[in-house]
């Protein structure tokens, strides 16, 4: 008896062991658990997938649970990013977890003008 995705070992009467999370097992009979590529992501115990983090988060590392925010005035497009992109200047987010910037709007200042005769 192979151990089925998701989980690894012997099998038979050793057992298998399910993949930790951050980790998983895309076939049977591994002798290990394979680490998320830095991009990806999975939360789940007994994983045979990793999913890509979406746009507006990034993972730098491997093997790992979540994904982490972009944080403001930096952006994620695409998913699976493994960094995210500082806003080029003159340019803002209006939150964390972006996936674009947007144009900075100074507010309009009114201005009282006194004519002189």
């Amino acid at each position: 008896c192979t151990c089925t995705p998701g989980y690894f070992g012997a099998g038979g009467s050793r057992g298998c062991v399910s993949c930790a999370r951050g980790t998983y097992a895309p076939v049977a009979a591994l002798s290990s658990c394979l680490a998320c590529p830095r991009g990806s992501f999975t939360d789940l115990i007994a994983s045979s997938a990793c999913q890509l983090c979406p746009a507006g988060l990034f993972s730098g590392e491997e093997g790992t649970s979540s994904c982490s925010e972009c944080p403001t005035n930096n952006f994620s497009q695409l998913p699976g990013s493994t960094t995210c992109t500082r806003c080029r200047p003159g340019l803002l987010t209006e939150s964390s977890s972006s996936t674009s910037c947007t144009l900075l709007c100074l507010s309009t200042v009114s201005r009282n003008v006194t004519l002189g005769v």
